[in-house]
């Protein structure tokens, strides 16, 4: 027996999903607020307030250089010789980073205060500020859409520029020693304070250690406090009931059967009907939430199964054999309950023995002779009466030899699929945040009796991700008896996505083109309000959290910090604005739309002067004429197997608390 691949195929649809999250990613959000967890906060307040800064040496420079060349040339043996591979050499311009690496002198001038106004740069200064920046726009073109940009080669390539400019950054910028100061300084006395461990905690917490982090600051402290309170800041539930419309598969097979034993010969047939599909595993543990759990805690369900492919049926077993002058004709009737657990984890999925359950009933259908006259009857009844005694015998041999053939044509069909499953989701989810140079620093899969949930800390490779904070089953405002209180999908999102991600692709970006920038903070735009978009404005993002965002009382607030803000020929200035979109469902989509006009400040950092008032104005009009007024977020279909939920409606859209949750249910 041999069941169709697509008869258990219970998995393809998480890449599904994923690939929809992420193309929604940067303007959903939700936080909730605990009290506080003082144990083990001593330990990590003398931590921090014993840490000092950590300046590279020039032997570190050299090593980091080194190990770049070395890096790149890897990837040039990796990509060999011939038409494609001259191709992607001249795409990644291989040729001109590497001659930029070679030349790159080491920094032997005093570290630079970029915050002088009166600063003036020497040549020398100049020059190797430009060649860096030269390396790190060469470096970008190993991140972006094309396949291929996650292979190994590559993205060790681009790790091992990025550690030398972080270096480089260390080495020269007078400015990131009193960050360091000042910051640590900021974590010890808030740390020292008697506080609550709410959202005002979270949101100056999570700052200043990510800051921390992604300049290789208080290593050991960041990685305490990464253990002590960052969660998972993405998560997708899948209710077990979306997972087995979506997973099931009818089962109908045959296969012959042939045996010999004792001078009998048996043949005939096995037909298995019933269905396959996948839910959630009731056994495994959910992914812990809650405050204080240790890195352990954190990882003790990775070993349990998070879900399970079940197999629900029949087995009609039809026999006839001979033994000696006797013919007989048997049919049995097996009952199996089976399912195979699934453990799913970012490197590989890997399928358990199956485990079985079932009952059989056995009856004789006919005996025969070949004798003939008085002796053929009573032959047949002797022969009825040998077969009756040995049922029970019987039964239990077709059970166990019935099930055994099952499982083992179950076993080899299912872990087919799953293999084909988890290179899928390498390929379609994995392989596509690798392209980005965005993968979690954690994605974890947890199943519970009602769900499968997927979780994940995006923060673009360095920095806090939520806090540890439970969330309640059912949606808040949502009567538990509603029929809204079990959606098909729901995704939650925490504000520290956009800031993190933010940080890791704007901050220091100079964008002429309105539009990416629209798009880049997560907001939808279609291709009419992209054509309609200015091309006379430049904006230079901050170096330090370009956008912050802000999710409260289903209201959703980007504040976009600009270094520099120029219109046209006016002259440029340093600017904060702020826009507010409510955020709610309208007949199954979610409705974005704009709160009042966008609201220009000046940076916290600076004192506002003559030009800014002059300016403010202008730039005020100019944001009120090109930012959309409103947004809207439509349903959509899955690709299959996952249209079999039907065209998806958004059911609730709650932003409290620094998060998004929004609740998805199919149209089946």
């Amino acid at each position: 027996m041999s069941t169709s691949r697509r008869s258990v195929l219970p998995i393809r649809v998480l890449p599904v999903l994923f690939r929809w999250a992420f193309a929604a990613l940067l303007f959903l959000a939700s936080y909730f607020a605990e009290p506080s967890h003082a144990d083990g906060q001593s330990f990590e307040l003398s931590r921090i307030a014993q840490a000092a800064y950590f300046r590279p040496t020039t032997e570190d420079f050299e090593s980091d250089r080194r190990r770049a060349i070395n890096a790149v040339a890897d990837l040039d043996r990796y990509l060999g010789y011939g038409s494609n591979a001259d191709a992607w050499k001249r795409f990644l311009k291989l040729q001109e980073l590497n001659d930029q690496l070679l030349s790159i002198p080491v920094p032997t001038f005093s570290p630079i205060d970029f915050d002088d106004r009166d600063l003036q740069l020497t040549d020398t200064q100049q020059d190797y500020l430009d060649q860096f920046q030269t390396i790190r726009e060469l470096a970008a073109r190993m991140m972006g859409k094309h396949q291929g940009l996650e292979r190994g080669p590559i993205a060790s390539a681009r790790e091992s520029i990025k550690r030398l400019v972080l270096t480089s950054e260390l080495m020269v910028d007078a400015t990131l020693e009193k960050g360091f100061q000042s910051r640590r300084d900021e974590i010890v006395e808030l740390l020292m304070s008697p506080h609550r461990e709410d959202q005002t905690f979270y949101r100056t917490l999570q700052p200043l250690a990510s800051w921390m982090d992604q300049y290789g600051q208080a290593t050991e402290w960041t990685t305490a406090a990464k253990s002590l309170w960052s969660r998972p800041n993405l998560r997708i539930n899948v209710s077990a009931a979306a997972m087995r419309q979506v997973t099931l598969r009818p089962i109908r097979e045959t296969e012959p059967i042939e045996e010999c034993e004792d001078g009998r010969r048996i043949h005939g047939r096995a037909l298995v009907t019933g269905v396959a599909y996948m839910v959630p595993s009731e056994s495994s543990q959910p992914i812990s939430w809650g405050v204080g759990h240790s890195s352990a805690d954190m990882t003790s369900w990775q070993a349990r199964p998070q879900c399970q492919i079940v197999f629900d049926g029949n087995i009609e077993s039809t026999l006839n054999g001979s033994d000696g002058p006797v013919s007989f004709g048997l049919i049995g009737h097996t009952r199996v309950n089976g399912y195979t657990p699934v453990i799913l984890e970012t490197d590989r999925f890997t399928v358990l023995p199956i485990q079985t359950s079932s009952s059989t009933r056995l009856r004789t259908r006919h005996v025969s002779t070949r004798r003939n006259g008085i002796g053929s009857r009573l032959v047949r009844k002797i022969a009825t009466n040998v077969i009756e005694k040995k049922r029970p015998e019987s039964q239990r041999e077709l059970n166990k030899g019935a099930v055994e053939r099952f499982s083992t044509a179950f076993m080899e069909d299912v872990t087919q699929e799953i293999l084909e499953a988890e290179m899928d989701f390498k390929e379609d989810v994995l392989a596509a945040l690798d392209r980005s140079d965005v993968r979690p620093s954690d994605l974890n899969f947890a199943g519970t009796g009602s769900h499968l949930e997927i979780g994940m800390t995006l923060n673009g490779g360095f920095g806090l991700g939520a806090p540890p904070l439970a969330l309640p089953t059912v949606i808040p405002g949502l009567p538990i008896y509603s029929a809204c209180s079990a959606p098909d999908i729901t995704i939650r999102l925490h504000e520290s996505v956009v800031e993190r991600l933010a940080q890791r692709m704007l901050a220091g970006e100079t964008i002429s083109d309105f539009a990416t920038l629209v798009q880049s903070i997560g907001l939808p735009l279609t291709d009419e309000q992209a054509a309609e978009m200015p091309d006379d404005i430049l904006i230079e993002l901050a170096r330090d959290l370009p956008v912050t965002a802000r999710f409260e009382e289903n209201t959703l607030e980007l504040t976009v910090r600009c270094k520099r803000f120029q219109v046209g020929r006016a002259s440029p200035i340093a600017v904060n604005f702020t826009v507010r979109y409510d955020v709610h469902v309208d007949a199954g989509n979610v409705k974005f739309e704009m709160i009042g006009d966008p609201k220009v400040t000046p940076p916290e950092t600076k004192r506002a002067g003559i030009r800014f008032y002059t300016m403010k104005n202008v730039v005020a009009r100019r944001l009120k004429k090109e930012i959309p007024k409103e947004n809207t977020l439509d349903g959509f279909d899955l690709d299959a197997p996952g249209d079999r939920l039907g065209h998806l409606n958004f059911d609730t859209a709650n932003v409290s608390q620094g998060w998004i949750t929004l609740t998805m249910r199919g149209a089946r």
